[in-house]
């Protein structure tokens, strides 16, 4: 088990998610490369008492990744090829949020 960072925050136009620093770092990465290949993609939340939501993310929409430490570094190549194929699904991709920020 890997030992929890800062919980950061993703903002994705007036959406604000608490993440994950380590999480956050990943989805970072996961959005560069999707969006580097033109390729956008399905974006759910999954909240720990009042279910989930959902967001398309794509190049126009204003992102920012806020990290409560410093950025975790070395992203798992295996763990963003295995993302980077959920993105490429119908399904997308979830990741579990603490809270609404």
């Amino acid at each position: 088990m890997r030992e929890r960072a800062g919980m950061g925050t993703f903002e994705y136009g007036h959406e604000r998610k608490r993440i994950d620093d380590a999480d956050l770092a990943l989805l970072q990465d996961l959005v560069a490369v999707m969006l580097r290949r033109g390729t956008p993609f399905l974006l759910s939340f999954q909240h720990e008492h009042d279910g989930r939501d959902s967001l398309w993310v794509h190049p126009e929409a204003p992102m920012r990744f806020q990290f409560d430490g410093e950025a975790p570094s070395g992203t798992d190549p295996l763990h963003l090829d295995l993302m980077t194929a959920y993105a490429r699904s119908d399904e997308g991709v979830t990741i579990r949020v603490s809270q609404w920020a």
